[in-house]
């Protein structure tokens, strides 16, 4: 089971990600796969927007099954792309609520 907790405090952005789906055999698990691809893609995101000033990324943690990341976004630039996010984890999760918690 993975299990996502979402938080949007005005000024930051909090991400946590826990623990494998166990849809499938790991390296074949669509859920895994879309979880990774939309958090890859907000993470990916956020660098760039550091990179450019425009965010500060407070907290950056990923392992295996693992992805714990901060953002700090006074300018709310990364508003849309957090909602996008939030969308397609509790899209996966009316699917595969059986692999899948998301609160927040």
């Amino acid at each position: 089971m993975t299990t996502v907790e979402l938080h949007d405090h005005n000024d930051c952005k909090e991400i946590h990600i826990h623990g494998h789906s166990g849809y499938s055999e790991p390296g074949s698990d669509i859920v895994c796969a879309g979880i990774s691809a939309l958090a890859e893609s907000f993470t990916i995101l956020a660098s760039y927007l550091e990179e450019e000033g425009r965010v500060e990324i407070w907290k950056l943690q990923q392992d295996s099954g693992v992805l714990d990341l901060t953002v700090y976004d006074p300018d709310h630039v990364t508003d849309e792309a957090f909602r996008m996010l939030k969308c397609g984890l509790y899209e996966i999760q009316k699917k595969f609520f059986e692999n899948l918690t998301v609160t927040g």
